[in-house]
């Protein structure tokens, strides 16, 4: 089962289930904590939606993806909770929370989600913006070809 928690409200139903998530593994750093992302979490909450994603198998936390969603250029992207603070970035630190005991099944509960095609529609996204790069890139080098034999080079 897949649990979001979507505002700093939502946050304190997910604190126990952070709390034995960290106790279960055993690379998880300060910014990996509950505590640290608490207080991140009010301070982003202006910037960026929060989305903190905990997935549970058989009652029992297996993986924990703490997200925020940003504006970026006109559209949604998601950031690691945290990241884009003015002072330091610890996008680099930031990481998914798994238990070390469930490693193997944890990413496949939180990738599960969707529908079946959904994979087919990434793919298709990732395939529509392929082939608009290449438009680009080809629109691009004719207009450079075009200035380069008008200027007689």
């Amino acid at each position: 089962a897949l649990r979001l928690a979507q505002s700093a409200g939502d946050l304190p139903a997910v604190a126990d289930a952070w709390r034995y998530l960290e106790a279960e593994s055993t690379d998880a750093g300060v910014f990996a904590t509950w505590r640290w992302n608490q207080a991140v979490s009010r301070h982003q909450a202006r910037d960026a939606d929060l989305l903190v994603m905990l997935a549970e198998q058989a009652s029992r936390p297996v993986a924990l993806l703490p997200l925020a969603r940003r504006s970026f250029l006109g559209m949604d992207t998601l950031v690691f909770l945290g990241s884009g603070l003015r002072d330091y970035s610890i996008a680099d630190y930031q990481d998914a929370l798994l238990s070390d005991r469930d490693a193997d099944e944890s990413l496949d509960v939180l990738v599960e989600r969707g529908s079946a095609a959904l994979p087919l529609q990434l793919l298709g996204v990732q395939a529509g913006w392929s082939v608009a790069i290449l438009a680009l890139c080809r629109w691009v080098q004719r207009r450079g070809e075009r200035k380069l034999v008008i200027q007689g080079g």
